[in-house]
C-alpha cells in the first residue's frame, strides 16, 4: 500500500481541498476519495507520495551513476585486457573501384543550316 496525494475540488460551497489516502494504486486512490468526500467535481495532480526515511531498497543518486559511467569509460578507453601483442593491426585495403566510360552522344545535325550547297526558300540553287 502506498500513500496518495491530489487536490481535489469538491464543490464550489467546500471548494478545493488536499486529500491523502492510502492505496495500493492511482484507481484505488481515486475511488477512496470518492468514498470519503463522495461525488467530486475534480482531481488534480493525483500521485504517490514517496518517503525518503528508511526502507528496504537502496537508493542511488545520480552523481553516483555518473562516477560508474565514469569508470567503465575509463577501462574502455585503457583496455582491460593484459598481456599480448601490441604490434598494431594492418590498415584495411580499401576495394578497388570500376569506372566504366560512355561516350557522348554523337552531336546531332542541325538543319537550319544544312550542309552542303547554298538553297533559297523555294529550294532553288543559290
Amino acid at each position: 500500500m502506498a500513500l496518495w496525494t491530489a487536490k481535489v475540488f469538491v464543490n464550489s460551497q467546500v471548494g478545493e481541498i488536499t486529500a491523502t489516502v492510502e492505496s495500493g494504486t492511482d484507481y484505488g486512490a481515486r475511488a477512496q476519495i470518492e468514498r470519503i468526500y463522495g461525488h467530486v467535481q475534480q482531481i488534480v495532480n493525483l500521485r504517490e507520495v514517496r518517503s525518503g526515511s528508511g526502507g528496504s531498497g537502496s537508493s542511488s543518486s545520480p552523481v553516483s551513476w555518473f562516477w560508474i559511467l565514469v569508470g567503465l569509460g575509463a577501462i574502455a578507453v585503457f583496455g582491460g585486457g593484459g598481456g599480448g601483442d601490441k604490434s598494431p593491426a594492418p590498415a584495411p585495403q580499401s576495394a578497388p573501384i570500376e569506372r566504366s566510360y560512355t561516350p557522348a552522344p554523337a552531336a546531332t545535325p542541325s538543319y537550319a543550316n544544312p550542309p552542303g550547297p547554298c538553297v533559297t526558300a523555294n529550294f532553288e540553287p543559290c
